[in-house]
């Protein structure tokens, strides 16, 4: 909304940085501020003329909320929009990347089925570790925008092909070679190190900070936990 003075008029400006500084000094000015926060007006406005979709919008207003009970300036909505145009195609990377992976994967488990029973390391290591991809890409699906039934749909098709793969390989894929084999285990492998590398880790240390190493020597130590158990 603009106005127009009908005669001489004197302004004063608040700067961003200045409004921060008196948050910091004015509990009853932070207490009625993280009020308008969670009004409904905030949430529309975000939505409606900033564009966000909910659970960014959701997620600006929390953060700005944490900041200012620890007396962190607010970070200005373009800051979301920045880390959306940033890491635009991280999510569906990392799809493609369980994609490329879990193809020759899927055969190697299908055909090591044909000679014994899967063991508890491999399945749990299956588990915690395509577990928390598939749930940051998405997460991430969700931020961009995409359609709940969309994100729904990628997983549901990627889950029916490596368990149509997984069949097929008990089939036609238990008498080959150890070349072919060591080969197909090669490729899954190179997939992940490239998806991890150029895309999860990148993503993680944006939005995690420092924590993701801690977390991926915990993960790491957790495979191998797992390995004992054989």
């Amino acid at each position: 909304m603009s106005t127009v003075a009908s005669e001489e008029t004197v302004g004063w400006v608040l700067r961003k940085q200045d409004f921060d500084a008196l948050l910091t000094v004015l509990p009853v000015l932070k207490e009625q501020f993280k009020l308008f926060l969670q009004g409904t007006d905030v949430l529309c406005y975000l939505q409606e003329r900033q564009q966000l979709n909910p659970d960014s919008a959701e997620k600006w207003i929390s953060r700005a909320t944490k900041n200012i009970n620890v007396n962190k300036p607010v970070l200005p909505v373009s800051r979301i929009h920045f880390d959306i145009s940033e890491h635009k195609g991280a999510p569906l990377g990392i799809w493609l990347g369980l994609m490329l992976d879990g193809i020759p994967e899927a055969l190697v488990i299908g055909a090591g089925t044909a000679h014994s029973a899967l063991s508890f390391s491999l399945l749990a290591g299956l588990f915690f570790s395509n577990y928390p991809e598939a749930l940051s890409s998405s997460s991430g699906m969700r931020q961009q925008g995409m359609k709940f039934s969309t994100i729904l749909l990628m997983w549901t098709v990627l889950m029916l092909m490596t368990g149509l793969l997984s069949a097929l390989g008990s089939i036609y894929f238990a008498g080959v070679s150890n070349a072919v084999f060591a080969f197909t285990q090669g490729v899954a492998a190179g997939a992940m190190l490239t998806m991890i590398a150029q895309t999860m880790l990148p993503e993680a240390y944006i939005k995690g900070g420092e924590v993701v190493g801690f977390s991926t020597l915990l993960g790491f130590l957790t495979a191998i936990f797992f390995k004992t158990l054989e």
